[in-house]
């Protein structure tokens, strides 16, 4: 776990902003001029975030009603897609009944749970567009690549593509979330390995931060997600959907009002609202799937324990479940599957390693467990060599797509 403090932090901040010795001033001007708006924006959206980081678990809201969705976002996967990944072995066995997070003192939540703090960027002059990346060989329409655009962060092209920033982050380590150069191509993760196989309804894998919709065993919509914060992590295990509200409000609870005395008792439909757009209540009291007004959360870990959405992705979902929907709930990070002959194992980070990517921060090891081990020996036929220097190799880079490692 990263000891950096929030004063440390902002050092970081302030010094992303100062040009470099080495720089013209017409560099340093330029240069400069661009990294502050990117660091305003980013302390911008820290301010916003640790203003409504309880935003999440509420008092009982009014009955549920209906509403209108809309056409699913860009990036999910097809069911050809779905059907070229079929279920992989989970890497641990899944509660039946949600665990009670560990709480922590707020002041250590906040500051864990603030925004990335920008990098200070490489001079203007030698920042080179990179023409071509080495892709991994994980079949036609598993993974692919975008231009960055002038004026692109990872942010915007996180939803854009209609994935989680950590998600993008970890797959394009190499990129400055804030200032990507022009021209160069990062990788876009396309499918991913399932934890879980349900027949119908919702599995959520907290590990990829990443929800899947089944209908008939068939998975047809996949959605990136924010989740629980360090103390107030989401729980694992199995719940159903109680009702849905389009365009609900907002009741603190009482805890949240004590930490934050200024919150109203309700905040009704709106932009300020931290619900969103539409509601999904789950079965355990206080969880909920559900929209955001401050969507740079989504694929990060910034919430009181709920889920949350791009507006635009929680109002396709809307349309698809139901009271009594099935949510199975895990927290696979290695997930390995047996493919047209080949072992492939995808890999994300601990909670600890997320926070890590989210602060530019060395990721603490990672290596194998006598259960990982077992899992991805017990995964292939009786004879199959395994690499395990590919294994191992992927379970330290922890890019979140798969490769194969036979």
């Amino acid at each position: 776990m990263s000891t950096m403090t929030s004063a440390t932090r902002s050092n970081r901040m302030t010094t992303a902003i100062q040009p470099t010795p080495s720089m013209t001033a017409s560099q340093g001007s330029r240069t400069t001029g661009i990294t502050m708006a990117k660091t305003l924006k980013s302390l911008a959206l820290t301010v916003a975030a640790a203003a409504l980081l309880s935003a999440c678990a509420g008092g009982e809201p009014p009955p549920a009603t209906g509403g209108n969705g809309v056409n699913a976002a860009a990036g999910a996967l097809s069911p050809a897609q779905a059907a070229k990944m079929p279920t992989a072995r989970p890497a641990s066995q899944v509660a039946t009944q949600p665990q009670d997070p560990a709480k922590t003192e707020q002041a250590k939540t906040d500051a864990k749970a603030g925004q990335a703090v920008a990098a200070a960027p490489a001079q203007e002059s030698e920042r080179k567009p990179t023409e071509v990346i080495p892709q991994p060989d994980l079949g036609e329409g598993l993974f692919s690549t975008y231009e960055v655009k002038k004026g692109d962060d990872l942010l915007e092209i996180a939803r854009a593509k209609s994935l989680g920033y950590l998600e993008l982050k970890a797959a394009n380590p190499e990129v400055d979330p804030w200032l990507p150069i022009p021209g160069h191509k990062i990788r876009i993760p396309s499918v991913h390995l399932l934890a879980a196989k349900i027949d119908t309804g919702v599995m959520i894998n907290l590990a990829q931060m990443r929800l899947y919709r089944f209908e008939k065993g068939v998975m047809v919509d996949t959605y990136p997600l924010g989740i629980g914060r360090e103390g107030l992590e989401t729980p694992v295990g199995t719940t159903t959907v109680l009702r849905k509200t389009k365009d609900p409000s907002w009741y603190p609870t009482a805890r949240m009002r004590r930490e934050k005395p200024e919150l109203p008792a309700v905040i009704g439909p709106g932009p300020d609202n931290p619900l969103g757009n539409r509601a999904i209540y789950l079965g355990w009291d206080l969880y909920r799937i559900h929209g955001t007004n401050i969507p740079w959360g989504v694929g990060r870990r910034t919430s009181s324990g709920c889920l949350r959405m791009y507006p635009e992705n929680v109002e396709a979902l809307y349309e698809h479940v139901n009271a009594g929907t099935n949510v199975k709930v895990v927290n696979d990070r290695v997930i390995v599957e047996w493919r047209e002959g080949r072992l492939w194992l995808e890999a994300h980070p601990t909670n600890e390693g997320w926070d890590a990517l989210e602060y530019n921060e060395p990721m603490p090891d990672m290596p194998l467990t006598t259960d990982m081990v077992a899992m991805i020996t017990h995964a292939v036929p009786e004879g199959t060599k395994i690499d395990w220097n590919k294994v191992n190799k992927a379970v330290k880079e922890l890019r979140g797509y798969p490769v194969p490692v036979t």
